[in-house]
């Protein structure tokens, strides 16, 4: 779906965003004159779901929907009611492929990765003055630290070509024979 893009930092809004029925909502219930708030929260919807959002590796959905209201300078208080929520779900279904689900899923791994690092006390003993945690099995997860980079590496660019691939074909004709007749 390319509905939205950013071009030096602003994001804009396809024309046909606005006839679909979770986004005329939007823009429907704003009765200013500029539409300010309608502009801002399409924009919320393109930093919270799309892909090539620069929000895209927050995993916490409280901590990026913050975030992303600060980058906005949208109200910390400003509602995410019904309207928005099914026009964020109505985007996220119609977006995203299941490598780009995978790849979600790998940046939460990755998150608790991270916390596992954090917390892990290698000073920690227990009652009979055994270490806690393993060093070994720590030192282990560590070395492969650059291999889950790389892989994660080779999955963003998976989505980022299937996001070039579908955007080329939504911007050009289909072929003589690309029926499938």
């Amino acid at each position: 779906m390319n509905l939205f893009h950013m071009v030096n930092h602003q994001v804009y809004i396809q024309p046909e965003t606005y006839t679909l029925e979770p986004f005329a909502k939007i823009w429907d219930r704003d009765k200013s004159k500029d539409k300010s708030i309608a502009l801002a929260e399409l924009a919320f919807i393109y930093f919270m779901c799309d892909f090539k959002s620069d929000y895209r590796t927050i995993t916490d959905w409280e901590k990026k929907e913050s975030e992303v209201k600060k980058g906005l300078k949208l109200s910390e208080t400003h509602k995410i009611d019904q309207v928005l929520e099914d026009a964020m779900s109505f985007y996220i279904e119609r977006s995203k492929t299941l490598t780009m689900y995978l790849l979600e899923d790998v940046y939460l791994s990755i998150d608790k990765l991270r916390a596992y690092f954090r917390e892990v006390d290698l000073l920690l003993y227990d009652d009979n003055g055994k270490p806690i945690h393993d060093v070994t099995k720590l030192t282990r997860s560590i070395e492969s630290v650059a291999k889950i980079i790389e892989s994660l590496k080779i999955l963003e660019d998976k989505v980022k070509g299937e996001i070039e691939e579908s955007g080329l074909r939504a911007g050009r004709k289909k072929g003589m024979f690309e029926d499938g007749r």
